[in-house]
């Protein structure tokens, strides 16, 4: 209960503070895949300057734990911003700052997730993310993808995107393996 309350939280913070967000991560994997453990959420963001500051005040009011100089040194070198949910979980906030990253925002999609409507990163796009990690459970839940949303994919995107991040080979002999698994 505390994790969905964290999910809920989350989202609507985000939708308060207008920010256009996808969720990603193993809570996008259980969406379209397989579900798996996972202590944390990953929202990928898109926030410029002004709204880093909204977002920060509005996750202050939510009860949102965070150091503030650590969020702002962070939002301008690096690529991620931790906050923690008032229920314990860790939120990691990608910033979307890469042209990937960014197209995934654009391709989000809108899902009920623990009775709560949420952006959600489109399937291929989370292939993608995933395959470009290549830790050994991103190619499991790659795996569980393809087989749970076979026929729904934009395979044309896939292998397009995969290609264009010089990792289409190894997505077409993913898809093989799931094809024969």
């Amino acid at each position: 209960m505390a994790y969905e309350e964290a999910v809920k939280r989350v989202a609507k913070l985000l939708d308060e503070a207008k920010i256009p967000y996808a969720i990603t991560g193993a809570l996008a994997v259980g969406y379209y895949g397989v579900p798996r453990t996972t202590y944390d959420v990953d929202v990928i963001v898109s926030v410029n300057k002004s709204q880093n500051k909204k977002l920060m005040d509005q996750a202050r009011k939510s009860g949102f734990n965070f150091h503030e100089l650590e969020v702002l040194k962070l939002a301008e070198i690096g690529n991620v911003v931790m906050m923690w949910a008032p229920e314990g979980y860790k939120i990691d906030f990608w910033l979307a700052k890469t042209n990937r990253d960014k197209v995934a925002i654009t391709r989000r999609r809108k899902a009920t997730v623990f009775d709560k409507s949420v952006w959600m990163i489109s399937p291929e796009d989370l292939i993608v993310s995933k395959l470009l990690t290549g830790r050994p459970r991103d190619l499991g839940d790659i795996v569980g993808i393809l087989t749970r949303q076979k026929g729904k994919l934009d395979k044309k995107y896939l292998l397009h995107t995969a290609k264009y991040h010089d990792a289409g080979e190894k997505l077409s002999e993913i898809m093989k393996s799931a094809e024969a698994g």
